[in-house]
């Protein structure tokens, strides 16, 4: 999911086509995956510590709010306009590419500590 998610507002390049198809295309992708981690982990929520499972929730809704910007600044057919009205806005959705990125990291190094205290038998 992180990785549909920050293709569509990537951190090393901004695309300023006006390409629908592809947009469209990258955003049900985005879409697909972001279901499918919010249904894995609504199944796996009892098995997972609190503080994680928050960490996740977060993640999740960080997603969902660059899904709901993605089809403001970039399907729309206004889109263009829309970015020039809200422009602080627009630089927002970049930003948090890199925030939704950096709690994956975050997540993924609580992980490692809790694995790290598992014993094997």
């Amino acid at each position: 999911m992180v990785k549909e998610i920050s293709q569509l507002f990537p951190r090393f390049t901004r695309d300023a086509r006006n390409d629908y198809e592809t947009y469209k295309g990258r955003y049900d992708t985005a879409l697909e995956k972001t279901v499918v981690f919010q249904d894995t982990l609504v199944a796996n929520a009892p098995f997972i510590s609190e503080e994680v499972y928050l960490l996740f929730r977060n993640l999740e809704e960080k997603s969902k709010r660059q899904l709901g910007d993605f089809i403001d600044f970039r399907l729309r057919p206004d889109a263009n306009d829309y970015v020039t009205e809200c422009k602080e806005e627009y630089k927002e959705v970049w930003r948090r590419t890199q925030e939704i990125q950096s709690d994956l990291d975050t997540i993924i190094q609580k992980l490692r500590e809790y694995l790290a205290t598992l014993e094997v038998l």
